[in-house]
């Protein structure tokens, strides 16, 4: 799995007293967004607050597999399941050695990968009519 993250901090705000940061908070009275000083000796308040939003924290999963980073060693393991049944297209070797891929949510198959015994040649197959 890779996982992106991007932090997007809306706006940062400032006091036009102390000139230090505003922070967020909840006026339950008027049930608006405001921003305060969290100086000792400073009261200054932010109400007239255009957007709501105070940060936005977005996580983008990248579920998919990908080939380029599967070695082409791994047709070395002894641990892994052979078929002698598929035929490389890159160098027509007949075994491959294969595991099942990273499952997405909207995956409806099974995805194979294979890697050729022969040459390291790796490729997805969802054609589990293939495999007896």
């Amino acid at each position: 799995f890779f996982f992106n993250h991007f932090f997007i901090l809306k706006m940062m705000r400032f006091c036009q007293s102390c000139n230090n940061l505003l922070y967020p908070r909840e006026n339950k009275s008027l049930k608006k967004l405001e921003y305060f000083c969290k100086q000792t000796n400073c009261h200054y308040v932010e109400r007239n607050v255009d957007s709501s939003c105070v940060f936005v924290n977005e996580i983008v999963k990248d579920s998919s597999t990908r080939l380029e980073v599967i070695s082409s060693e791994v047709n070395k393991d002894p641990t892994l399941q052979r078929s002698k049944e598929i035929t490389c297209d890159t160098c027509g070797h007949n075994e491959a050695v294969f595991f099942q891929a990273e499952q997405t949510s909207k995956s409806t198959s099974l995805d194979l990968v294979f890697v050729c015994c022969g040459c390291g040649h790796k490729w997805i197959d969802d054609k589990r009519s293939r495999m007896t």
